[in-house]
């Protein structure tokens, strides 16, 4: 194979190298180029150009001569420059994995709500009959005869009121427990603050029943005044029972 060898002089532009290398493309070359000549003639910018040319190069300058002679170490240098960009093309396949991705929007929608909770009061039985109770004395039930129930979805307090009168208006309720002539009092046993019934709802008698059928079993103690003016027919009257949210 034939070597054409290539004076350069006087070559002062990037411009005036690249119109004198394009003439040897597709060719095996020779170039000899002095370093005084050669040291502002910087190459980075065109060797895309220069596909079918290998330069081997030393600081980016030619300062060196090369031709068919060193075919051999060409070669090598060739094959190192593939190895290397084969390199980096792996190890840019093994970081693009780390690099974060958008793959995915999101949006949002704002909601406003009121959770409220009921109580469902109830009481069993819903009577009791006490008989016959002397002037003076206490009569009471026993064994948590009366159940309270709160069937709602929150827990339940519970406040308790009674008639002042009989229905009969004949005898009043007395409300601290001293009943007198004509008069009686009523109290309230095993709820969570049992206390004298009076005629007005005030503060709780049971507190924080708890939801979904919560139970409480209790008793009733009746207690008639020390006198009466009369020998009264039966006497009845009404027990109020109120839940509230807890």
């Amino acid at each position: 194979m034939k070597t054409k060898e290539i004076a350069i002089r006087n070559i002062n532009t990037k411009f005036e190298m690249e119109k004198l290398l394009g003439h040897c493309r597709n060719k095996t070359f020779f170039i000899k180029l002095e370093p005084k000549q050669a040291k502002h003639i910087k190459i980075s910018s065109i060797l895309s150009k220069l596909h079918s040319r290998l330069l081997f190069i030393v600081n980016e300058e030619w300062d060196i001569e090369m031709g068919c002679k060193m075919k051999k170490e060409l070669n090598f240098y060739s094959t190192k420059v593939k190895k290397i960009v084969l390199i980096c093309l792996i190890s840019a396949m093994w970081i693009a994995p780390l690099v974060p991705v958008v793959l995915a929007d999101e949006t949002s929608i704002s909601i406003t709500f009121d959770p409220d909770g009921s109580v469902d009061i109830d009481v069993t039985p819903k009577s009791y009959d006490f008989g016959a109770v002397l002037a003076g004395t206490w009569k009471n039930t026993s064994g948590s005869e009366f159940t309270l129930f709160n069937n709602g979805t929150i827990a339940m307090d519970t406040q308790i009121k009674s008639n002042a009168t009989t229905d009969s208006t004949e005898m009043s309720l007395d409300n601290n427990g001293g009943p007198g002539n004509n008069a009686y009092s009523i109290y309230t046993d095993n709820l969570g603050a049992d206390g004298y019934i009076t005629n007005a709802y005030g503060g709780d008698f049971d507190s924080a029943l708890p939801a979904v059928s919560g139970s409480k079993g209790f008793d009733l103690h009746l207690n008639i005044g020390s006198s009466l003016s009369s020998n009264f027919s039966s006497q009845r009257t009404t027990i109020f029972l109120q839940g509230s949210v807890s």
